[in-house]
């Protein structure tokens, strides 16, 4: 199973500067969580979000693909990066 990170050069304060996703093997997003300028956080699964953070319907790209986009550096992350990401995120909602 895919997990990625991906930061976002960009000043905007409702955008999330850093994005932790857990894909399948079809390249949908099963879990994701954003981190914000301010350093709060919002996530989504099949299960349960919390802020505006929602699931991408569509496939996610490559990491080349990804990379195309200027405002975005994507690397591959384990699934124990993510998992540290994502206990964090649902901790912080409590």
């Amino acid at each position: 199973m895919p997990h990625i990170k991906i930061r976002s050069i960009h000043t905007s304060p409702d955008e999330p500067v850093l994005t932790f996703t857990e894909l399948d093997d079809s390249r949908h997003e099963l879990r994701k969580v954003e981190i914000f300028w301010d350093g709060s956080t919002g996530y989504a699964s099949a299960d349960a979000r919390h802020k505006d953070t929602q699931l991408y319907p569509e496939p996610v790209p490559d990491l080349l693909g990804l990379a195309e986009n200027p405002e975005s550096v994507p690397e591959d992350i384990s699934a124990e990066d993510f998992e540290i990401a994502w206990k964090r995120a649902v901790g912080a909602a409590r």
